[in-house]
């Protein structure tokens, strides 16, 4: 499942002379190289795992955050969950390969930038990178009143 908003055109994203922080959770390289060649003068760090991210994301701000594939929905709610009361407006775009309607509307409720589950398309993860770190302040407009797993 992929939640979407529109493609933005331009190819990228902050200046050299003022860069932005990403982290980037879990042990996959591949992840990592592209979130970096798309962000291409962000500051990209990794952390192997969700109590990791927690803890880097505890000691230092971080505009973008990205969770791993091979953490569950569940478990990158829960994530984002405790890193809301941290960093209330950092965006976190979940990746997954195990994932429940009920971890998509989760996410909703916690408002995360975007959601993604295999079989993932590069094309629309690219696209929706590039939105949360050229898109203006936005979580403030997200209110799930009402959402069934249907």
């Amino acid at each position: 499942m992929q939640l979407l908003i529109n493609k933005p055109s331009s190819p990228i994203i902050a200046s050299p002379s003022e860069p932005k922080n990403a982290l980037v959770v879990g042990t996959d390289a591949e992840l990592a190289d592209r979130v970096a060649s798309i962000l291409t003068y962000w500051r990209i760090e990794r952390a192997n795992d969700n109590p990791a991210a927690y803890n880097v994301v505890a000691a230092k701000p971080f505009e973008l955050i990205l969770t791993g594939l091979s953490t569950s929905g569940k478990a990158d709610v829960e994530l984002l969950s405790r890193l809301r009361v941290l960093r209330p407006h950092t965006r976190l775009i979940i990746l997954t390969h195990k994932s429940t309607p009920a971890d998509v509307v989760a996410a909703m409720r916690e408002k995360a930038f975007s959601y993604f589950s295999t079989p993932l398309s590069w094309d629309d993860f690219a696209t929706m990178l590039r939105l949360a770190a050229e898109s203006p302040c936005w979580d403030d407009g997200i209110e799930v009143l009402s959402a069934t797993t249907n």
